[in-house]
């Protein structure tokens, strides 16, 4: 299925775009807007949690 390899492929590059820039608040409101219109929501909300609790501990 093509339109797998494209969602595969969007959320790896978001993935590693988020990795070096984690304090662009775009790209987690675009990654966010991907999981949930997959029905991810539950991955998007631990993200959302994780992402604040390590910014709790590095900042």
């Amino acid at each position: 299925m093509k339109s797998a390899g494209i969602w595969y492929e969007t959320i790896s590059i978001l993935a590693q775009l988020r990795e070096e820039r984690p304090e662009d608040s775009n790209l987690f409101s675009i990654w966010e807007t991907v999981l949930t219109s997959v029905g991810l929501e539950s991955l998007a909300q631990a993200s959302r949690a994780l992402i604040k609790d390590l910014r709790l501990i590095w900042f």
